[in-house]
């Protein structure tokens, strides 16, 4: 998966900011729930967030790229406690980001 560019990331974030929390991460962990339910949302839409509860013991910034990484995902913004996970949908994309150079 290709990195975001800043601008990439910009526009997720602004995108970022009116979508309420879609999925919880609390003192369970990685579960199969929780990452059946991360899935799930992201191939709804593309773009969701999560907020890290303290209770999880782990670290926002790790929690973050853990997660990101098992779902095939990019963490284009770590907010306080809340994470904004953002994976294309190959075959319905919803979200257009802006053009890279070449």
């Amino acid at each position: 998966m290709e990195e975001l560019t800043g601008k990439q990331r910009r526009h997720l974030r602004s995108l970022g900011n009116q979508l309420q929390e879609s999925v919880v991460f609390g003192h369970a962990g990685f579960s199969d729930g929780l990452l059946a339910e991360t899935e799930r949302c992201l191939k709804a839409n593309e773009l969701i967030k999560i907020r890290i509860q303290p209770s999880s013991g782990i670290d926002r910034h790790e929690g973050a790229e853990q997660l990101a990484e098992k779902l095939g995902a990019q963490v284009p913004q770590v907010f306080g406690n809340t994470v904004l996970l953002w994976r294309r949908n190959e075959e319905k994309p919803v979200i257009k980001l802006p053009k890279t150079k070449d």
